[in-house]
């Protein structure tokens, strides 16, 4: 019985080099989701314990699930109010945490000089009202911060929150 192998034949070399061009296009286009803090960051030390308040979920029958999830972080407001994100030293990752309480101890790279921040956290659950689900806010802190920062200066906050009071 012969062998009934499909070689494939390799690639023109014009192909190959129009792929790779356009592959470092695509890389060059992606310069990064955070704000490029420098050569020599400042250093926003952030401290949070925040707990749910689930007495403020909707009493409409929806289904509830059992985890709130966390996304917060710290960003530069621009002068236009968009929010830019800050890079975490470590480089973790701020969404979708789950737990009912965050408990979160994260060194943010800010660059130098006259900064506004904004500290956001927000705690949300997934309500599911028949076939579709959305979140619903169980917590919420919103900071504006007002920083004059060094070169290699560090600054802590510390905050604590219950719910969206």
């Amino acid at each position: 019985m012969q062998n009934h192998r499909r070689v494939i034949p390799p690639w023109p070399p014009w192909l190959a080099m129009a792929a790779a061009f356009l592959a470092l296009l695509l890389l060059a286009g992606c310069g990064g989701y955070y704000v490029n803090p420098g050569a020599s960051p400042a250093r926003v030390r952030v401290q949070l314990d925040c707990t749910a308040d689930r007495s403020l979920l909707p009493q409409d029958g929806g289904e509830v699930s059992p985890l709130t999830f966390w996304d917060w972080g710290l960003y530069l407001v621009a002068g236009d109010g968009r929010l830019l994100p800050l890079a975490p030293q470590s480089g973790e990752w701020l969404h979708g945490e789950p737990g009912e309480r965050l408990v979160a101890h994260t060194v943010f790279l800010v660059p130098p000089g006259r900064q506004r921040l904004r500290l956001l956290v927000e705690g949300y659950v997934r309500v599911r009202l028949g076939m579709s689900a959305r979140p619903y806010g169980v917590a919420l802190l919103q900071e504006d911060l007002e920083l004059d920062l060094a070169p290699g200066q560090e600054v802590a906050i510390s905050r604590v929150k219950a719910g969206r009071q």
